[in-house]
């Protein structure tokens, strides 16, 4: 009964062991992420930064 017992605790357990970390997978997607929303606000935004840029060097 206790070989039955370790062999279902061994086999459920196995799933849980092989994730141990993020993967090349989800750091890529990670990284598609924040560069869609740095290409967001740089689209939005890109206008209004450009002004204020320019009126703040003028005044040098």
């Amino acid at each position: 009964m206790l070989k039955v017992f370790a062999f279902l605790h061994n086999f459920l357990a196995e799933p849980v062991r092989r994730d141990r970390g993020i993967t090349a997978v989800e750091y890529a997607l990670l990284l598609v992420g924040v560069g869609a929303a740095v290409a967001t606000v740089a689209i939005f935004f890109g206008g209004k930064l450009a002004t204020a840029f320019s009126s703040f060097t003028s005044d040098f």
